[in-house]
């Protein structure tokens, strides 16, 4: 493996632990979605990680044939606390604020269905 493949591989698994820091910040944001059932919420938890596992070994492979060193696991660990340390306060503003927007317009186009039927349903 040349040198520049190894200093892709370090950029790109940095990149992919800020990815790793900002999906994660995203799924424990919509945790309580699902708290409903212990059970649920296991299987999720379970199929998040190996969805993330699939992704980051995706990228690895896609930038150096998918040869794992232990660099490659330190370079994640680092760009998962750059995520912790300079992104997480503003991303989750941002997940917060989206998730606001989703959820008015969920409530604007219930609202709206119930208006139609409602009075559709008076008036015949």
């Amino acid at each position: 493996m040349t040198l520049s493949t190894q200093f892709i591989t370090i950029i790109a698994m940095v990149v992919s632990g800020v990815y790793l820091g900002a999906s994660y910040h995203t799924f424990k944001r919509l945790e309580r979605l699902w708290t409903s059932s212990i059970l649920w919420k296991y299987v999720l938890e379970i199929l998040f990680w190996l969805i993330q596992a699939a992704i980051l070994y995706f990228i690895l492979f896609f930038v150096n044939e998918g040869i794992l060193r232990f660099y490659i696991f330190l370079a994640v660990l680092c760009g998962y606390a750059m995520f912790k340390s300079l992104f997480e306060q503003a991303f989750g503003r941002v997940v917060d604020t989206l998730i606001r927007i989703a959820l008015r317009i969920y409530r604007f186009l219930y609202r709206i269905i119930e208006i139609f039927v409602v009075s559709y349903l008076s008036y015949h």
